[in-house]
């Protein structure tokens, strides 16, 4: 059960940086991604469990950042929950934050809570990327070309009310 994230305007919490560090959870942002662009949310066969459309939304941020003059780079968890990240991944995250001014988190409040958490003891500013705006309930569909694509869409905002999102198939695109 993923969360459905939208984007949150950053730029005037970073105007200060010279130097970010974009720090993704690797599940419910791929998920707002592909449901928001309408886009497999893998492809097995090209990209094992690494999503295309959250690697392209991560490098449009990034140029967007580098046109402002602001040097990025992306932190890339080993484990797949932000917001159940273990104490080593916590150190790492530490540890390469400490050369960058400021952190921007794409993920849930839990996930922000885990990057504060982590970088507390540095100077590296947390800045939230994303925010909650739903949990998303899809239907997988696998295709023979090696596309993972969600379905029949819906975001459900709150307990009983839901959003229908598509209402169609997506088709795969040849």
């Amino acid at each position: 059960m993923p969360l459905y994230l939208e984007d949150v305007d950053f730029i005037g919490e970073i105007e200060e940086s010279n130097s970010v560090l974009i720090v993704p959870c690797r599940t419910c942002p791929s998920t707002s991604v592909a449901v928001r662009d309408k886009k497999p949310i893998f492809d097995i066969f090209k990209s094992f469990l690494k999503s295309p459309p959250l690697t392209q939304y991560l490098s449009a941020m990034q140029n967007l950042l580098e046109e402002k003059g602001i040097k990025t780079d992306v932190f890339l968890s080993r484990q797949p929950l932000a917001c159940a990240w273990t104490a080593r991944e916590r150190r790492r995250l530490q540890h390469r934050a400490q050369k960058f001014d400021t952190a921007i988190v794409l993920g849930c409040d839990s996930t922000m809570e885990t990057a504060r958490n982590a970088l507390k003891d540095t100077n590296c500013k947390v800045v939230q990327g994303m925010r909650v705006k739903g949990i998303v309930n899809v239907k997988v569909r696998f295709t023979l070309s090696g596309k993972v694509y969600l379905d029949d869409i819906k975001i459900i905002s709150a307990p009983g009310k839901a959003a229908d999102q598509s209402g169609a198939r997506n088709s795969e695109i040849a």
